[in-house]
């Protein structure tokens, strides 16, 4: 019986590290790319001679409130 127990768990629990170490990368990648837009909108923001609301496009030369 524990023989048997042991032989599923054996089976199972990798896959739940797996899933475990997914959704912590899948988190982290959505962390960080949210971090890294929110610095372009903030570098951005500074570029405009200290007015936050205006935030302009360097490449396409427009601004947008």
């Amino acid at each position: 019986m524990m023989k048997q127990f042991f032989m599923k768990s054996e089976r199972i629990y990798p896959l739940f590290i797996d899933i475990l170490m997914d959704i912590i990368y899948y988190l982290y990648m959505i962390l960080f790319y949210m971090i890294s837009a929110l610095n372009d909108v903030k570098i951005n923001a500074m570029k405009n001679d200290g007015n936050p609301n205006l935030v302009t496009d360097t490449k396409r030369k427009k601004s947008y409130l």
